[in-house]
């Protein structure tokens, strides 16, 4: 069994995590799409400058150039990268990039680009660049285009200008016709009992803010549409820089498509037995999100109905209930006697649980440090601060903080 914080933990950052992975971060729910495709994804609108600091965990990233002297192929590595602008028509972010020659043996530089750089002055820009004393013998400042199609990520470099520290001999640098460099945006998550999840993210971009979705199909579709359909407030909660939105819908079908019977330890005191939940149920309206599963003890598994009411504009658990599953024991006395045994545990775990966990935040029980992913052969913790929690009749709404951190 594993252990959680609450009922309904495991399940929020289990979608969480999935949903993180663009980073590699979003979930849909793994059942045929269509035209309502809001219903069936979980969407969350990212706002700078977490895009920047997505790429800049990338890098190196090493594109083909050619010198014009002979012709010959080089490597040349962006080693540093500021996000400039979104061109929603295209659905692409750019960024100004530096490209240092050769294949760069060091994660990253210092970063020196400012965002001013993308308005500025190449020439002049180059110019500073090249005067760091730890700048190499040539570099070329280069605008980068980054757009997600059907289901990759293309990193397209396009304008390059280069500068040398010394005009003698003179260094000649330019782009080959193929130096766009893909990423695939599907990946297989482990799940428990060697089940591998197949996840498909998308994004879109939109002014200073970044769109994502994310499929869970074993085959996604040819065209997709990364979309937000929730309502961004004017203000955020300080700190916040990303809004998700989880359906109901889709959290009750990864439940029952990769989660089933997947029992989960609620801690409670220390002189309490341990108990475990099975097969959370989502359901919301405003302002109220409403769980209900199976709960139960080694010697009474699944003996039990547990609900829980989370109420308010930043939810919190109001009320929880826990009935025994009663069956019919005719003349058993036996039966009988069990049956009002059950009822005596439900009255003495409810108190406890009321004891421990009433009024408690559901934005506490998240779990935060959501896992760890691979970005350009680097382990990056993504961490998940949610601030706020709301609850719609078709969502589950986390107000969040996100980071990128490299051990």
């Amino acid at each position: 069994m594993k252990h959680m914080k609450h009922p309904s933990g495991h399940f929020i950052s289990f979608s969480l995590a999935l949903m993180l992975l663009l980073v590699r971060s979003v979930l849909s729910a793994p059942y045929t799409l269509s035209a309502d495709h809001e219903h069936s994804a979980i969407e969350a609108m990212v706002f700078h400058p977490f895009a920047h600091d997505l790429v800049a965990l990338m890098l190196p990233i090493a594109f083909r150039g050619i010198s014009s002297e002979g012709n010959t192929s080089l490597s040349l590595s962006l080693v540093d990268a500021v996000y400039c602008c979104s061109e929603h028509r295209g659905g692409t972010a750019k960024f100004l990039g530096i490209l240092y020659p050769g294949e760069s043996q060091d994660r990253r530089i210092a970063p020196v680009l400012r965002e001013e750089d993308c308005h500025g002055s190449p020439p002049t820009v180059l110019k500073r660049l090249i005067a760091n004393p730890d700048a190499p013998h040539w570099l070329g400042l280069v605008e980068l285009d980054v757009k997600w199609t059907p289901w990759q990520v293309q990193f397209t470099p396009t304008k390059l200008q280069g500068l040398a520290k010394s005009q003698h001999p003179k260094v000649g640098v330019h782009l080959s016709h193929d130096a766009t460099r893909i990423y695939p945006t599907s990946f297989t998550i482990p799940a428990e009992h060697g089940k591998l999840i197949p996840v498909h993210f998308s994004f879109d971009v939109a002014g200073q803010a970044i769109v994502l979705n994310g499929l869970v199909v074993e085959t996604p579709p040819a065209h997709y549409n990364p979309t937000f359909t929730g309502k961004v407030p004017e203000k955020l909660p300080s700190g916040a820089n990303a809004v998700i939105a989880i359906p109901h819908t889709v959290a009750n079908a990864v439940v029952t498509q990769y989660l089933a019977g997947e029992a989960y330890v609620i801690p409670l005191t220390q002189s309490a037995p341990p108990i475990a939940l099975k097969n959370p149920v989502m359901a919301g309206s405003r302002n109220k999100y409403v769980t209900t599963s199976l709960l139960g003890l080694r010697e009474y598994p699944d003996a039990f109905n547990l609900e829980t009411e989370w109420i308010g504009d930043d939810l919190r658990l109001s009320r929880l209930s826990l009935t025994p599953r009663h069956t019919a024991c005719g003349l058993d006395m036996v039966c009988e006697v069990k049956r009002a045994g059950l009822d005596a545990l439900a009255t003495s775990l409810t108190r406890l649980l009321h004891a421990q966990y009433k009024n408690i935040p559901l934005r506490s029980v998240i779990l935060q440090d959501v896992m760890s992913v691979k970005l350009n052969d680097r382990s990056v913790r993504v961490h998940a601060q949610v601030l706020r929690a709301e609850a719609t009749a078709r969502d589950l709404i986390l107000y969040t903080k996100l980071t990128l951190n490299v051990p």
